[in-house]
Order: structure tokens, then C-alpha cells, then sequence
């Protein structure tokens, strides 16, 4: 007696699992009118345990800068370190700012304001006009972060183009999984596959009614 396999359990078998994913969102928000001090809270949203381990935020239009980052927070997050850019007094003057991290696992948050300037001096700016929409030419990019995540997966998004008028924004970016298997096209090999399958069964057959 044969037993038949279902042929998409059989698919199921040979096609590759959904690895899991190293993902972030960086949430930023004005936290009321000042909008040249931007509150920035990251999130590791990863489903594979994906560690960050340094984040980093380049602001885009050089015309302006990072003059200082302040009200650091840890939800989690055993350690955070600035190495680039500057704390307390302002004139710092950065186009960018990043930190170091230990023990930034899935679930965990870390949380900064930074304080924004034109190069030429100081003065009030809005973020928005800063961050985004700066049709991301070579000339004067949108902002972009990056994060490098344990097992040395990078993953890095560009602000949005177009920008609806809000308080806050959240962004999103993620990889694929720290070894992406190799992709079997379903639709070119599922008749292949069941093609092969049908030829073992008839063979199979054949054979229990000659050696009946």
C-alpha cells in the first residue's frame, strides 16, 4: 500500500522557509512647536533577535546642521554612546550624528532630541523642511539613517519625498534575514515539481502490479 504525499506539502518542503527580518522604525515628532529640536525615538522591530549596534543619522541639506543632541533615553537598551556629534553647550555644528550601542535588542528603544541650525548662523528652521522633500537629488538629498544590526546587516532608508503637514513621522526599513536562501520561482517550478511527483506515483504503481 502507498501512501500519497500532498503535493504542497511536498512544496512546502523543498521551497525555502521566510527567514526572519532585521527591522527598524525611527519615529520623530516635534513634541510640541519647536521644530527645530526634533525628538527622535528608535525601535528595533526585528523578529530574528537581530541586535543594533550602531545607528546613524546624516541630516540631508547641508545648508544646515546638528548644533547639539540632548535627553538621551534607554528603554532597554543596555549602553548608548554619541560618536559623532555633540552634547550640552551648542556649536557643534555636525551634518551628522551617530551612536554606539550594547545590548539594543528586539523590543528595545532608545530616544534623543537634537537641536538643528543653518550653517550661517543660528535661527529658528522647521525640520520638515530640512529632512524631506528635497527631491532627493544629488545636490540636496533628503536625510537618511542607518543601522548596522548584529551579524553585520546594514540597514539604511532615505526620508520620504512627499511630506502631508503632521507633528510626527514614522519611518520604517528592514532586510531580508541575515541568509537569504535561494529563491525557487514558484510559478516555473510548482509544474516541474508536480510533473515529478505524478512520474514517481504512476512508477510506483507499475511496479506494486508486476511484483503482484
Amino acid at each position: 500500500m502507498y501512501r500519497a504525499i500532498p503535493a504542497a506539502a511536498f512544496l512546502a518542503a523543498l521551497l525555502p522557509s521566510p527567514a526572519g527580518a532585521a527591522s527598524l522604525s525611527l519615529f520623530v515628532t516635534t513634541l510640541g512647536a519647536s521644530a527645530d529640536h526634533p525628538a527622535f525615538r528608535i525601535e528595533n522591530t526585528s523578529t530574528d533577535g537581530a541586535r543594533i549596534e550602531t545607528f546613524s543619522l546624516t541630516i540631508g541639506d547641508m545648508a544646515f546642521n546638528f548644533d547639539r543632541v540632548t535627553n538621551r533615553q534607554r528603554f532597554g537598551v543596555q549602553s548608548s554612546t554619541l560618536t559623532r556629534g555633540g552634547t550640552g553647550q551648542a556649536g557643534q555644528r555636525t551634518d551628522a550624528i551617530a551612536f554606539a550601542f550594547e545590548g539594543f535588542d528586539a523590543g528595545d528603544a532608545f530616544a534623543f532630541r537634537a537641536e538643528l541650525d543653518p550653517d550661517s548662523g543660528s535661527g529658528t528652521v522647521d525640520f520638515r523642511e530640512i529632512f524631506f522633500s528635497n527631491d532627493g537629488g544629488s545636490v540636496v538629498p533628503n536625510a537618511t539613517f542607518t543601522a548596522l544590526f548584529s551579524e553585520d546587516r546594514t540597514v539604511t532608508a532615505r526620508f520620504q519625498e512627499a511630506l502631508a503637514p503632521a507633528e510626527s513621522y514614522t519611518l520604517t526599513a528592514g532586510d531580508s534575514g541575515g541568509v537569504d536562501p535561494m529563491p525557487i520561482p514558484l510559478a516555473a517550478s510548482a509544474p516541474a515539481l508536480a510533473a515529478g511527483l505524478a512520474a514517481l506515483w504512476a512508477a510506483a504503481r507499475r511496479r506494486g502490479r508486476i511484483s503482484g
